[in-house]
C-alpha cells in the first residue's frame, strides 16, 4: 500500500538531504557531476550497458549468494569489480533524459536516495580519520574496503529501484540465509568445535555450543542473520501462494533460532530492534482495516507484550539471563574486560586517531601495544578474543 508523502516529510528530507535546486547545481558545476553521462552515446550500441540494471542485480545477487561461503580475498574482487561496473554505468548514463524541476535529470534524481547525504559523511569521517591515524598504512587498507562497500551499495541503490530486481535479490538472500541458519542449527544438535575462544572459561555457559554456520563466528553469524529475520516476516506477507508462506514461516524460525543460538549479545539486541521494528511497520500497514479501537490500541498492546515476553525470557531463561547480565558485568565479563583494555590507554587529546575503527585487526594489536607504551599506566591486555 502505497502512503502520500507529507509536506512536513518532504520539507525535512529537503532540508536534510539535497534538495531539487541543489542537486542541479552541484551537477552543472562539479567536476564529478560533469563526468555523469560523459560516455552517453555509448549506451544505446553496447549490449552490456543497456541491460546495466540487469547485470548489476545479478553481480549484487552474486556477492550475496557467496558471501557466507567464500573467503574475503574473493569478495573482495567481486566488490572491486561491482565498483567498476557502477562507474561505467554512471558515466554511460545518457545526457538526453526528461528532465524535471530545476533542469535536473530525471534519472540522476533518481539515483540519489535520502541515505546517500550521511554515507557520504561517514566516508568522509572515514578519509580524515585515516589521515590521522598512527598506522596510515593499515588504516588506508581499511578505508579502501570501506570505499568498497559504499560503492557496493551505491551499484545496489541503482539497480534495485525496480521492483522485479529487487524482489529476485531479497528472495536470493532468503534462500541463501536459509542454507546457513540450517547449518547452524545442524551444529548446535551435533555439536561443532569452537574455532576459537567464544566462550568464557570462567563463566556458567562455559559448555555452550555457539554456533556459527559457515561464517567461522557466531558474532559475525548473529549479523548476518539479523536483516533476514525482518525480511523474511515481510515475505510472509508478501508472497501470495500458501506454499511460499509456508517456506517464509520456516525461514522466519530458523532463522530466528539460529540467531538465538549464536549467544551473541549484540545480535540478540539487534533482534529486537528488528523485530519492533518491523511490528511497528505491519501495524500501519494494516492499521487501515482495523477498527478504532484496534488502531488506537494495536500498537502499545503489541509493543508492551514483546516487553513483558523479552522481560520473562530473561527472568526465567538461564542462559538468556547469563548472557543480559553480562553486559552490565564491566570487568566481571572477560569480553568486556578485553574492550575496555583496549580503550583505556587512549591518550584523551587524539579522540579521532585513537578511536578511528578503520584499521585491520592486525593493525588494532600494533596500535594497541604502541598506545601502552605511550600510556602512564599500561594495561594488561587479554588474550582472549573478543566474545
Amino acid at each position: 500500500m502505497d502512503f502520500p508523502e507529507s509536506p512536513m516529510l518532504v520539507a525535512w528530507r529537503d532540508a536534510v538531504f539535497l534538495s531539487q535546486t541543489a542537486l542541479g547545481q552541484w551537477r552543472r558545476d562539479s567536476f564529478l557531476g560533469r563526468w555523469i553521462g560523459l560516455l552517453g552515446s555509448w549506451e544505446s550500441g553496447s549490449f552490456l550497458i543497456s541491460h546495466g540494471d540487469a547485470v548489476g542485480a545479478l553481480m549484487v545477487a552474486l556477492i550475496f549468494a557467496g558471501a557466507p561461503f567464500i573467503g574475503t580475498g574473493p569478495i573482495g574482487i567481486g566488490l572491486a569489480a561491482t565498483a567498476g561496473f557502477w562507474l561505467l554505468l554512471s558515466i554511460a548514463d545518457g545526457q538526453d533524459h526528461k528532465f524535471g524541476q530545476s533542469n535536473i535529470p530525471v534519472q540522476l534524481k533518481s539515483l540519489f536516495t535520502p541515505i546517500h547525504l550521511p554515507l557520504l559523511l561517514y566516508g568522509a569521517i572515514a578519509v580524515v580519520a585515516t589521515g590521522l591515524s598512527p598506522v596510515p598504512r593499515a588504516a588506508l587498507s581499511g578505508l579502501i574496503k570501506l570505499a568498497l562497500y559504499l560503492v557496493f551499495f551505491a551499484l545496489m541503490a541503482r539497480v534495485l529501484r525496480s521492483p522485479k530486481w529487487r524482489s529476485i535479490v531479497i528472495t536470493v538472500c532468503l534462500y541463501v540465509a536459509l542454507i546457513v541458519a540450517s547449518y547452524g542449527i545442524h551444529q548446535y544438535f551435533h555439536g561443532v568445535p569452537a574455532l576459537a575462544t567464544w566462550v568464557d572459561a570462567e563463566s556458567a555457559l562455559a559448555k555452550t555450543t555457539r554456533v556459527y554456520s559457515s561464517l567461522g563466528n557466531p558474532n559475525l553469524l548473529a549479523g548476518y542473520l539479523v536483516p533476514a529475520v525482518p525480511l523474511a516476516i515481510a515475505a510472509l506477507f508478501n508472497w501470495q501462494r500458501w506454499g511460499a508462506k509456508a517456506l517464509a514461516a520456516v525461514m522466519v524460525i530458523l532463522n530466528s533460532a539460529c540467531l538465538v543460538l549464536t549467544y551473541s549479545r549484540g545480535g540478540w539486541i539487534g533482534l529486537v530492534v528488528a523485530l519492533g521494528a518491523i511490528t511497528v511497520c505491519l501495524v500501519a500497514w494494516w492499521s487501515v482495516r482495523f477498527s478504532a479501537f484496534w488502531r488506537r490500541w494495536a500498537l502499545p498492546l503489541l509493543l508492551g507484550g514483546g516487553v513483558a515476553l523479552l522481560a520473562g525470557a530473561v527472568l526465567f531463561v538461564g542462559p538468556i539471563r547469563t548472557r543480559v547480565v553480562s553486559i552490565f558485568a564491566g570487568r566481571g565479563d572477560s569480553s568486556n574486560n578485553f574492550r575496555i583494555n583496549v580503550w583505556a590507554p587512549l591518550p584523551g587529546p587524539m579522540p579521532i586517531q585513537g578511536r578511528s575503527r578503520i584499521i585491520s585487526s592486525t593493525a588494532a594489536q600494533t596500535l594497541i601495544r604502541k598506545l601502552l607504551l605511550l600510556s602512564p599506566r599500561p594495561a594488561k591486555i587479554l588474550t582472549t578474543r573478543v566474545r
